[in-house]
């Protein structure tokens, strides 16, 4: 847990410049999408009448975001915009111990490479891991509960235990491309290099990095599960309101986690944990 109890050390003087750097991702990404939505789609699922694959995946992916070119273009541009942002105003930070949302371009610039060659691969296969899970999901569908008939207590079991094993493989595969991102950014390696040193950093500290990242993005999808709950009849501009907070605490946690764990378990040096007057000094 000395992962979780860094970044909210971390947090504590960032915080506030890091939403305003996700506000834009989480704003785009919560209107169209919800929050892990892998697993969040259980209580809707639970309570679904007739199903086939489609209905199965619209549960996943919100029709919506996929309708039209548009809403896709949006989400994927904020996302590299406010994660290449992030990283480089992280990256001044822990090099130079200043904080600030000063030239947000010049940030922008000098990691957007970084993040390019890296979160466009993380959103195809993320895509293409909804089109499986749904897939297999219509299987167990029709061998438990039928396509024809109400989910039944076996069917709502199985699905529930593929999807948190799905969600714990989403949460692996962002670590990897976070730490990845970072990697490319902090050494200037290649791509190819980076994911080799990737996998290194990774395998020290697996589990300390997965269950560092499960247990505050597992908390702060909860509400959206309930939210996602049919019977309980929330509606849907709250539904939009809390997927939009969800996801900029998310993102907000997810770039200083990844930033802070790559310097900790690489033993490399951070000026904004330094005091101000030795900051200048090595």
């Amino acid at each position: 847990m000395d992962f979780i109890k860094e970044t909210f050390k971390y947090l504590r003087k960032s915080f506030i410049p890091l939403c305003v750097v996700a506000a834009l991702p989480a704003v785009a990404m919560g209107a169209f999408m919800r929050p892990f939505s892998s697993i969040s789609f259980l209580p809707a699922y639970y309570t679904l009448g007739p199903a086939n694959f489609l209905t199965i995946f619209w549960l996943l992916v919100e029709r919506n975001a996929l309708s039209f070119i548009f809403p896709m273009f949006l989400i994927a541009s904020a996302l590299i915009l406010g994660l290449s942002y992030g990283l480089g105003m992280m990256e001044k930070h822990f090099k130079t111990g200043k904080m600030g949302l000063t030239n947000p371009w010049r940030a922008i610039n000098n990691s957007i490479l970084s993040v390019l060659k890296t979160v466009p691969i993380f959103i195809a296969l993320m895509f293409l891991l909804f089109f499986a899970q749904a897939g297999f999901l219509t299987l167990v569908r029709f061998w438990t509960s039928g396509l024809e008939g109400v989910t039944l207590l076996g069917d709502a079991v199985a699905v529930t235990i593929i999807s948190v094993l799905i969600f714990l493989f989403i949460i692996m595969l962002s670590i990897v491309f976070g730490v990845w991102a970072v990697i490319i950014q902090i050494y200037g390696y290649s791509f190819k290099d980076a994911f080799v040193e990737t996998m290194r950093t990774v395998s020290k500290r697996w589990l300390s990095l997965v269950l560092g990242l499960i247990i505050p993005v597992a908390i702060l999808t909860a509400p959206q599960i309930v939210l996602n709950s049919r019977l309980l009849g929330f509606r849907y501009w709250l539904q939009i309101l809390v997927s939009i907070i969800s996801h900029l605490l998310i993102i907000v946690y997810y770039m200083a986690y990844i930033a802070v764990s790559v310097y900790k378990i690489n033993g490399l040096e951070r000026r904004d944990n330094k005091p101000a007057y030795i900051r200048g000094f090595r």
